[in-house]
């Protein structure tokens, strides 16, 4: 197979017309920049043909596109850092098998001007006999109690009465019969708060009363109070 002969009238183009096709091109790619590019892209409009073209508007919605999107972000970056810091800041190291100091709650803890105090009476009751035992006590201070009989039963009444009042009235507590009761009063005024014993076994009975609280007095009515 014969190779083709070459073309003998192809002629290469001259210096001049390679000069003359690459300013064209130059010139066309100016005048795309110009009209088109600029106005597009950095909203810079020489000629003015952008304008009329709308392509000035494309990059004014692109910058505010970017800058909604920068402001977006940098709130976020803001928030998450306001949010994270106090957190960081009030975070406490938890050590296992080390004890950690907890906030103590207000009113938790209080002095008292009155000395704490506990007494234990035996009180001896005859057969039909009754006694009364009262205890002085402020207003909403406490009073922790526990009596028993050695033998037998008893019909008590557990109540108060305001010393700081004129009027002759009390106020009962709890009452029935029993050999035994414990608890405690937090007082609801100023006054006396004890207990009427009255032995209703056919033979003579001993209570055994524990008082402890912050009581100024403690004692038989009828008694001189100290």
């Amino acid at each position: 197979m014969s190779k083709p002969s070459p073309d003998r009238n192809f002629e290469p183009p001259s210096r001049k017309s390679l000069i003359v096709s690459i300013g064209i091109a130059m010139l066309v790619s100016a005048l795309i920049l110009v009209t088109v590019i600029l106005p597009a892209e950095y909203s810079i409009d020489p000629t003015g043909l952008g304008n009329v073209l709308g392509l000035t508007a494309l990059s004014e919605d692109r910058a505010t596109t970017l800058q909604v999107v920068e402001d977006v972000n940098t709130e976020t970056v803001n928030t998450v850092v306001t949010e994270t810091e106090p957190m960081l800041e009030s975070e406490e190291e938890i050590i296992p098998g080390e004890y950690r100091k907890l906030p103590t709650p207000p009113g938790t803890t209080l002095s008292h001007g009155t000395i704490y105090r506990t007494e234990i009476l035996e009180i001896s009751l005859g057969f039909d006999e009754e006694l009364e035992y009262k205890a002085t006590l402020a207003q909403d201070e406490p009073l922790l109690y526990s009596w028993e009989t050695d033998k037998g039963m008893v019909y008590y009444d557990f109540h108060g009465e305001p010393t700081e009042s004129d009027e002759l009235v009390f106020m009962s507590y709890e009452e029935g019969e029993k050999n035994t009761a414990n608890g405690y009063l937090l007082a609801p005024f100023t006054g006396n708060h004890g207990w009427y014993f009255l032995n209703i076994s056919d033979y003579p009975i001993t209570v055994k009363l524990t008082v402890s609280g912050y009581f100024t007095w403690l004692g038989k009515i009828g008694e001189e109070q100290e």
